[in-house]
């Protein structure tokens, strides 16, 4: 990767905005034979494999995020009325609203049962973080049954965006003009958060940037990081800049979308 294309990544993002989504595409389009997979990768609305974690399961989940001791409140019932659908998936853990849902029709629930995809040693690999995490999986501090995840339904996430994956050291290289924000809750500090630039949305520093990245966004804070899972990316789409980080088992699904899609087929989703 040259700083030539950096310096036009950098040029034609600080002007787009979330009204211009149609331009970010084409921009996408036109850079991607110039992305190598390894430093940027795009993102062309991939569909990504998602477990359905039953209406039984309420309360505190842990062991879905990298770093594994970090809690999940699982609830299904909405203030509102409305259900929310609760995943586990190659970034930990992602939720959607039922309303949402019927109005998008983004996710497909099926019928097809986690054990019977992982046979296959090629998905197995894809998701392998995940399956990785499956097996430490605590709810209100019971641990759970292996063998009853394995019935846990697969769902299909349609992802709506293109996205540029960029990992997270390489982020001040490719946008100069990055810096962070302390953000403050009720007067209290909460965190840092990042802007690409004055004109954009915020990401925050959380637990799913690695200890030594941190001080690429935030030179002078020495915030604990417990999570040692890999090299991270953060996702940059049209919709809103700087969205969380994903890990290595996100990019596998990116990278195999034949693979994915030869699921569905398998098992006429």
């Amino acid at each position: 990767m040259n700083t030539q294309l950096y310096g036009g990544i950098n040029d034609v993002l600080s002007i787009i905005t979330r009204k211009n989504r149609d331009d970010f595409n084409l921009f996408v389009g036109s850079i991607q034979q110039f992305i190598d997979n390894d430093t940027i990768i795009v993102g062309n609305k991939p569909i990504k494999l998602k477990l359905l974690i039953p209406q039984s399961y309420v309360g505190l989940l842990r062991g879905l995020h990298p770093d594994q001791y970090k809690s999940d409140n699982i609830v299904h019932q909405m203030e509102d009325g409305d259900i929310k659908y609760n995943f586990i998936d190659n970034g930990g853990y992602s939720s959607i609203k039922k309303s949402k849902n019927d109005k998008t029709g983004e996710v497909f629930i099926s019928n097809v049962k986690l054990g019977h995809v992982i046979q296959d040693p090629k998905y197995a690999e894809i998701y392998s973080d995940m399956i990785g995490r499956l097996q430490n999986l605590y709810l209100n501090d019971l641990k759970l049954d292996l063998q009853e995840i394995m019935k846990f339904s697969i769902a299909i996430h349609k992802v709506q965006d293109v996205s540029l994956n960029i990992k997270n050291s390489l982020m001040t290289t490719v946008f100069p003009q990055l810096y962070s924000v302390p953000l403050y809750k009720d007067g209290v500090f909460k965190n840092y958060v990042i802007k690409l630039y004055q004109h954009n949305d915020y990401f925050g520093i959380n637990d799913r940037f690695l200890s030594g990245e941190i001080a690429e966004f935030v030179p002078y804070t020495a915030k604990q990081c417990t999570n040692e899972s890999g090299v991270l990316y953060t996702n940059i789409y049209a919709g809103g800049f700087g969205n969380n980080s994903i890990n290595m088992g996100n990019l596998k699904e990116l990278q195999n979308q034949e693979k994915i899609a030869h699921i569905m087929e398998m098992n006429n989703m």
